[in-house]
């Protein structure tokens, strides 16, 4: 796969998946190769933040009973 020709992915949060939040991303490598084979978010502290508030609404709510 070329850089221009990843495969592109997303962060799974509330059952949503969605970019990080500030729009990094980065390519994974494959380790037997070497060769960029994914383009993955770079998710930093505010997604952190939105997981754990997805997670403990979801534990407080209809799910959590």
């Amino acid at each position: 796969m070329t850089a221009t020709n990843l495969q592109s992915f997303q962060l799974l949060v509330d059952g949503k998946r969605v970019d990080a939040r500030s729009g990094a991303t980065f390519e994974s490598a494959n380790p037997y190769t070497g060769q960029a084979w994914a383009r993955v978010p770079d998710g930093g502290s505010d997604d952190i933040d939105y997981a754990v508030a997805a997670a403990r609404s979801a534990l407080n709510g209809e799910w959590g009973q």
